[in-house]
């Protein structure tokens, strides 16, 4: 059903925004098993009640790839739950066994069965002329909680979202969402396992954006009962589906107070680095004071541009000083160079 091509992005300079969206009109489900007490560093989000519902028959599973990957906590653990198989968790460490079974329709649509409750995860999926979303579902335990992702990718391969669920006290609390993204993972056929950029702490977002050309813009989030919180300035940008830009005119670039500290001349190859991501709110595009941070082909700083975006005919373009970013790069892709 779901495509097996994953993303994997992850750079050696990757930060972050200060904060995503807050989680109001959380979703509760049911859980039979009684989880113990743990310490908490968070209040929980408020919530309200989901539908249940026992019409799925989960079937027992074997070979679930563990996840384990930049670990702070001796009790994180991580599955990528299959589609329409079950799982076996203990929720809460309380030494009771307890079902987790994906469910997946063949138009698509997504609902999560804990035990012998169901919540609903994707109930609209309606699809483009390339075909419906996906999600990826993975299941999530650390020292002080239980928490499901929800990675949903588009069918042109651009995230669709993430949403943050929480396992806690009886309920299933949807927390957080981001929305335009999905997470960073692949599955390694070596090892038969997928790797991902997840932790006891962080969770690794892509989102693919068209700034200057497509770029993939790259951020640990942290999560928890409160939600998603990104902790840096910027994100980490690599090139999306093209190879190299190379500079149509001189450019200056700046130190982060705006001050000119290098003219980098015309012909020379330079890459997106960092920056902050215009359309991190989608319903309201951030047209001003963007700023990107490049470097040269050999991997050395450059600076910062900063840049506007101005909407032509329905599409944002790029204007560094007025001048239309189309006549100060040259953008080359991957098999033209």
């Amino acid at each position: 059903m779901k495509r097996s091509k994953v993303l994997c992005v992850l750079f050696p300079f990757v930060m972050a925004l200060c904060t995503a969206c807050s989680g109001s009109g959380a979703d509760n489900l049911s859980i039979e098993s009684e989880p113990v007490e743990v310490e908490e560093d968070d209040t929980s989000a408020g919530a309200s009640e989901v539908s249940t519902d026992d019409s799925a028959n989960a079937s027992s599973s074997e070979d679930v790839a563990d996840v384990n990957l930049l670990d702070d906590d001796k009790e994180f653990s991580c599955v990528k739950l299959k589609d329409n198989e079950s799982t076996e968790v203990d929720l809460g460490k309380d030494g009771k066994p307890d079902t987790l079974f994906l469910e997946c329709t063949n138009d698509s649509l997504y609902f999560l069965k804990v035990n012998d409750k169901k919540v609903d995860l994707i109930t609209e999926n309606p699809g483009f002329e390339f075909g419906p979303d996906t999600a990826d579902v993975f299941y999530a335990h650390r020292t002080n909680g239980d928490f499901v992702f929800v990675s949903r990718t588009t069918a042109t391969n651009g995230g669709a979202g993430v949403t943050l669920y929480e396992i806690k006290d009886g309920s299933m609390t949807k927390v957080d969402e981001i929305p335009n993204a999905e997470l960073s993972f692949f599955y390694d056929e070596d090892d038969g396992m997928y790797e991902t950029g997840m932790s006891s702490s962080i969770a690794t977002v892509i989102r693919t954006e068209n700034v200057l050309c497509w770029m993939n813009f790259v951020a640990p989030f942290s999560y928890g009962s409160n939600g998603f919180k990104m902790e840096e300035k910027l994100y980490g940008i690599s090139m999306g589906r093209e190879g190299e830009m190379v500079l149509k005119k001189p450019l200056d670039f700046c130190d982060e107070s705006g001050k000119v500290i290098k003219t980098v001349e015309a012909g020379k190859v330079v890459s997106p680095w960092a920056g902050n991501d215009p359309y991190e709110d989608p319903d309201n595009v951030q047209t001003t004071g963007n700023k990107m941070q490049f470097v040269d082909e050999n991997g050395e700083q450059l600076g910062f541009i900063t840049y506007e975006m101005k909407k032509n005919n329905g599409i944002y373009d790029v204007y560094i000083d007025g001048v239309n970013s189309e006549e100060i790069f040259e953008i080359n892709e991957v098999g033209d160079i």
